[in-house]
């Protein structure tokens, strides 16, 4: 369990984690512009970014 310190470094981890994710699957996007599939996935991590910025402490 994150102490007190520790969950806004893990936020921080989760939203840069997103991030990360949304980019690589937008370069392989790049070769593959006719797989549906990988809009599909960014939009789901996107969401997933929204939801993390919502839910971070403050």
């Amino acid at each position: 369990m994150a102490s007190r310190g520790d969950i806004h470094y893990l936020f921080d981890l989760a939203v840069q984690m997103e991030k990360d994710s949304i980019r690589f699957y937008r370069n392989f996007a790049v070769n593959f512009p006719d797989l549906g599939v990988l809009e599909a996935i960014i939009q789901k991590e996107q969401e997933h970014l929204r939801f993390l910025a919502a839910a971070a402490p403050a």
